[in-house]
């Protein structure tokens, strides 16, 4: 096996004769991905929907659209990276759920303070065409989620397309 430089392609023997394996041709021309938040603060007691209304890039539309009220559905099945990583205030207990077609497949437990409080989830997860997934904060006494604006950026959430089924 070898990198052909000239085709740009990965090369690989069947013992008699060499052949194009994986060339640049079959790989994506830039990262599929929408990266963005929601430009206000999560104050509704209980379960706050994180909305996705601030864009900071994407690449992503037709893999899967974004609403501003919150939710993703995806058009192109596949496995994809979903992270958030964000501040909530209050000294109760909150968590943070990600839901696909309305069930659970992450959580995340806020511990109580009296300062912002760094929550954080992550997930690969396959999506078939017609899927949704929800990002929902509790609060846990004065703030969900702080506001994705400049300068700081808090509350950043992205999907990123990680391959095919």
């Amino acid at each position: 096996m070898f990198w052909n430089t000239a085709t740009r392609s990965l090369q690989v023997c069947n013992g008699t004769s060499w052949a194009s394996y994986l060339s640049t041709a079959d790989l994506p021309p830039q990262p599929i991905i929408w990266s963005g938040g929601c430009d206000s603060l999560g104050a509704a007691a209980g379960w706050n929907t994180y909305c996705l209304n601030t864009v900071e890039f994407a690449t992503a539309a037709s893999y899967f659209s974004v609403n501003p009220n919150g939710t993703v559905t995806f058009q192109t099945a596949g496995y994809y990276r979903v992270s958030y990583a964000g501040i909530a205030l209050g000294a109760g207990a909150g968590h943070l759920r990600l839901s696909k077609n309305g069930a659970g497949i992450a959580t995340s437990y806020l511990v109580p303070g009296t300062t912002w409080t760094p929550v954080s989830a992550e997930v690969v997860y396959p999506f078939a065409a017609g899927d949704t997934l929800l990002l929902e904060i509790c609060n846990p006494g004065t703030y969900a989620f702080g506001p994705f604006s400049s300068p700081s950026y808090v509350g950043r959430f992205q999907i990123v397309y990680a391959g095919r089924l």
